[in-house]
């Protein structure tokens, strides 16, 4: 019976290395597309704020809602 049972969380523990290495291999693809988006578009962005007025007429057109942040002044005092 244990030797049994033994055999059974055996072949059970398998499944699960098994699945749980298909699973983080699919995590990290996507992990790592994720942080390629990201740099693609904020590389896409410095390229676009080049352009006067470009972000600001296309956030019109989608709809996008934004703030437009006080730039801080490189000359400040401290």
């Amino acid at each position: 019976m244990l030797a049994n049972q033994t055999k059974i969380l055996n072949e059970e523990f398998a499944d699960l290395q098994k699945r749980s290495t298909q699973h983080y291999r699919s995590w990290k693809r996507g992990h790592e597309e994720k942080w390629r988006l990201l740099i693609d578009a904020y590389l896409w962005w410095r390229k676009a704020r080049e352009i006067e007025g470009y972000l600001d007429a296309l956030y019109s057109k989608m709809g996008i809602k934004w703030q437009k942040r006080k730039q801080k002044s490189r000359t400040s005092s401290r």
